[in-house]
């Protein structure tokens, strides 16, 4: 039997955030996760996995940067895994004096002062331009998008119009009605099923799985 061969597309950031909102202060294993989503489908086989996000500011960050560090080089023990980093660009935000209207809840005066925030460049745009170049390049059947990102929509229209299918994988309670619409399907993951992705640190692992608890605590 011939089996369709599958993709999968981690927007990292996305995914990290969304995992915490539905499993709290758990880390996921990010294969076991993959395995489980492929799956949820018989006649599926997994070819590759495009893992995007971010490197945290080492100067603004550095414990926090270490951290990830860790996470990233732990990934490369993960088979058939491609890691591919963007950037964060730091943005200053006026907060009174013609910026944004800010009022302190105390004493009811405008606040005046400047907030830093990072935002993530090049994390998306790489995404979405890896799951065209495979798709055309005939490289899958199917591709699984993790992200409730509708950024995304543009892609998935012309991934399917080439003539593949593109699926959306959502944890419990979350997903977007934009990517479900635009998708072929939606693979909706239980939390039973994310509970079985977890890394328990309490137990003790040998050979990969070590290292696949190092990459997720590290992710931390």
């Amino acid at each position: 039997m011939c089996l369709d061969r599958v993709m999968v597309f981690i927007d990292g950031n996305n995914f990290y955030h969304d995992w915490k909102q539905v499993m709290g202060d758990s880390n996921p294993d990010i294969q076991r996760f993959v395995e489980l989503a492929v799956a949820k489908k018989d006649g599926r086989t997994l070819k590759r996995i495009f893992y995007y996000n971010a490197p945290i500011d080492r100067i603004e960050n550095p414990s926090g940067a270490e951290n990830q560090q860790r996470f990233f080089t732990a990934l490369g023990n993960i088979p058939r895994l491609n890691k591919v980093l963007g950037r964060l660009e730091r943005r200053s935000i006026r907060i009174g004096a013609n910026g944004y209207n800010v009022v302190c809840n105390h004493c009811g005066k405008l606040v005046e002062g400047e907030v830093h925030t990072h935002t993530e460049k090049g994390s998306d745009i790489n995404l979405a331009i890896d799951m065209l170049i495979q798709a055309y390049s005939g490289n899958f059947d199917v591709a699984l998008l993790v992200s409730r990102d509708s950024d995304f929509i543009r892609a998935i229209e012309e991934v399917r119009r080439h003539g593949e299918d593109v699926e959306v994988v959502v944890l419990p309670g979350l997903g977007s009605r934009e990517l479900r619409e635009a998708a072929d399907d939606q693979i909706a993951l239980s939390r039973e099923e994310c509970q079985s992705c977890e890394v328990d640190p309490l137990r003790r692992f040998s050979g990969a799985e070590t290292r696949r608890v190092e990459a997720n605590e590290a992710a931390r």
